[in-house]
């Protein structure tokens, strides 16, 4: 049996267990999962919220010499390459190398993403409050480029969309898959419905500005007031539900732990990891920049975004590009609002939606219901 390595450093929570396919994995191949979170995000590692799930496949690395100890262990030709789902640095790329020069591919899966550009305040705004500007005026100044994954480093790309062929090199393989989101689509798409008896909107939270991600992601700064943020967020709801005379609910994130940090108010109903079941059913959908708008794409929800100054100016104005894309609304929770009739909010256009989903949802020639079964059946 042929071996398939996956390498991390985002933790093994059950979502990775089941997002990266292993029970699928192992009916055919001999799987190894390296976690190196411990080792490679130990900020990340402490501050995170969610438990470890273990699993027979994990090996928690403890150090480069432990990870080439294990890899040592495989005899390549049984290898069929090493799932990269580790970060950017020189130590991330000191692995790499290491793989690459035992001769082991180096399999990436390619999420592109919307290719968002900033006008020259926008950028202006964003050097003043990024948490390394000094170092990112340097590298301006010195002509030092900011470390990027290289694109050239994988043998074989795993697609999401069509988007993704436009980043190809041309010695480089690749399979037609789709995005995790269109496969968990697929399958809330078949359950029947439920008696949803009440219509709501509904509020993809990404629980700032606790998120643990904040350390992995490593420059975002931390200067949310997050009883301030907690205030607007509450004060945007209840004039939204007197506007339209639609109870706002929340899906929760799956990192978030609002039982212990009682932050939403104390009537406010929300749910976690139910997110694709609640976009389904809901009646439009705001954020300010949750990947879990990949559902109210594929739902045909109407959209629209949340921002405030800091978080603007953390997430690179994020919320307004995408608002932008998607041709909707951007609320400024600080300022006044002015909602629109309910006949614009409440609406999407079409075209966007098909093109969004073939450039970034599902490549054209995938034809399963699964990224894993599907991989598996074109890596052999």
């Amino acid at each position: 049996m042929k071996t398939i390595i996956l390498i991390c450093d985002i933790g093994s929570q059950k979502r990775d267990y089941d997002r990266f396919g292993i029970n699928i994995l192992k009916k055919n191949f001999n799987v190894i999962y390296l976690d190196c979170t411990k080792w490679l995000q130990p900020n990340f590692y402490k501050s995170r919220a969610e438990k470890d799930y273990n699993f027979k496949e994990k090996i928690v690395i403890k150090n480069f010499t432990h990870l080439e100890n294990i890899l040592n262990k495989e005899k390549k030709n049984k290898v069929l390459g090493v799932i990269d789902l580790i970060g950017i640095s020189q130590k991330h790329d000191d692995i790499r190398n290491f793989i690459k020069k035992k001769n082991i591919k180096l399999i990436y899966i390619l999420n592109s993403e919307l290719d968002k550009k900033l006008n020259l305040y926008q950028k202006i705004l964003f050097y003043i409050y990024k948490k390394n500007k000094f170092q990112a005026i340097l590298r301006r100044l010195f002509k030092v480029s900011k470390k990027n994954y290289n694109l050239n480093d994988p043998d074989i790309l795993l697609l999401n969309g069509e988007n993704g062929k436009k980043l190809i090199h041309s010695s480089q393989q690749f399979i037609d898959l789709c995005h995790f989101d269109y496969e968990i689509y697929l399958k809330e798409k078949k359950k029947k419905k439920k008696n949803i008896k009440k219509n709501y909107a509904l509020f993809l939270d990404q629980y700032l500005p606790f998120h643990s991600g904040q350390n992995y992601i490593g420059n975002i700064k931390k200067n949310l007031d997050f009883l301030n943020y907690y205030k607007n967020l509450e004060i945007f709801f209840k004039k939204f539900e007197e506007k339209y005379n639609l109870e706002v609910i929340i899906a929760a994130h799956p990192r978030s732990d609002y039982k212990t940090n009682n932050l939403l108010a104390k009537k406010r109903k929300f749910f976690i990891n139910q997110t694709p079941k609640l976009i389904k059913y809901s009646k439009i959908v705001f954020t300010h920049t949750s990947n879990a708008l990949n559902y109210a794409v594929l739902f045909k929800k109407p959209i629209f975004f949340l921002t405030l100054d800091n978080y603007r100016n953390m997430d690179v104005f994020r919320p307004e590009f995408l608002s932008n894309h998607f041709k909707t609304f951007c609320f400024h929770m600080e300022k006044k609002i002015y909602f629109p009739k309910k006949n614009k909010l409440f609406t999407f256009n079409n075209i966007i939606y098909e093109k969004y989903k073939k450039d970034f949802l599902v490549t054209k020639k995938f034809k399963g219901n699964s990224f894993w079964k599907e991989f598996s059946k074109k890596i052999i």
